[in-house]
Formats: C-alpha cells, structure tokens, sequence
C-alpha cells in the first residue's frame, strides 16, 4: 500500500464520525482542513453549543417573528401526539392499499417536492435509513413502502424526468 494510501485511510477513520445505535455515518475527510484549523475554530465550540442549548430550551431566536424554533422541542412531544398517530394510520392506509389513487390502484411512489433544505433533509434521512438503491427494490423487499421520489426545486425538467417513471394516469369515465 502506498503512503498516500495509507493516510487517507488513516484520515478517513479519523474524520469518520459512526452513531452506535443507527449506524449512520458521515466522512468529513474529503474536506479540504487540517488538524490545526479545528483547534483554531475549537474556542468557537463551546458558544455555538450553548447557543443550540439555548433553542433546545425554547429561547425565542426568530425575534422579527417573536417565535421560538420548535424542530427540538416539537420532536420531544410529536411521538406521542394524535397527530402522528393521524399520519401513521395514513401510512398505514397506503401502505396496505385501502387509500388509493383515482384509478383506484394502488400507490406505487412518492414524490417529495421542496426547495433546499424542505428537499434535503427528507434525501439525507431517505439515503441513510433506506440506502441509495431503495426504488430498485421489490416491493416485499421495501416493506410495502412505496419508492421514493425527490425533486428540488420547480424546474420543469426534473418533473417531466420523475413523471417518465410514475403512472399518473387519471382515472377513467
């Protein structure tokens, strides 16, 4: 094995970091920095944290709006609301196909439509909870669930590219 080989392993488990109970990962090595721009930004560490802290609390950080950011607060409580027993029973629904389309089908796919960030983090969860490949799998092997389709933003030919592989067809008099 070369050296150059060896310390990009090397930076690779290094920069690697692995939550224990999902397995998800995240490799940050492929970023252009060097140990010592961390310990130059390290002292920043400990404002940021408290900050998050902060808006984990409740603190109000959207002054112009008088709001608090809810993400963390929201997901605390959300599990055991009516609400998300509202949107499991739909999934359910789908998933066992007593909600159907106007064809009276079955749903096959999903087709998540945002901008940035409303985009992203639904990708990012879909990718690493379900792996890149997840609509090339059979349906048994996918659990019911329906393929998964991102768009993100509204440009005309990235709905015209999803619409070549969902049936949309409406249904017939």
């Amino acid at each position: 094995m070369s050296e150059q080989s060896a310390m990009w392993i090397e930076r690779c488990h290094k920069y690697t970091i692995v939550d224990g109970e999902s397995s998800f990962q995240i490799n940050f090595a492929g970023m252009k920095f060097e140990d010592e721009d961390l310990q130059a930004i390290e002292p920043r560490f400990a404002s940021v944290h408290a900050e998050m802290q902060k808006i984990e609390c409740g603190e109000i950080k959207n002054p112009d709006e008088n709001r608090k950011v809810t993400h963390f607060t929201d997901r605390s409580v959300y599990s055991g609301s009516g609400e998300f027993a509202d949107v499991e029973e739909f999934a359910a629904d789908i998933r066992s196909g007593r909600l159907t389309g106007s064809t009276g089908k079955r749903f096959q796919a999903a087709i998540i439509n945002g901008i940035g960030g409303s985009a992203l983090g639904p990708q990012l969860l879909q990718m690493a909870l379900n792996g890149p490949y997840w609509n090339e799998l059979g349906e048994e092997q996918r659990g019911g669930n329906l393929k998964i389709y991102f768009l993100d933003n509204t440009d005309t030919a990235g709905a015209a590219d999803v619409m070549r592989v969902c049936d949309l067809r409406p249904r017939s008099s």
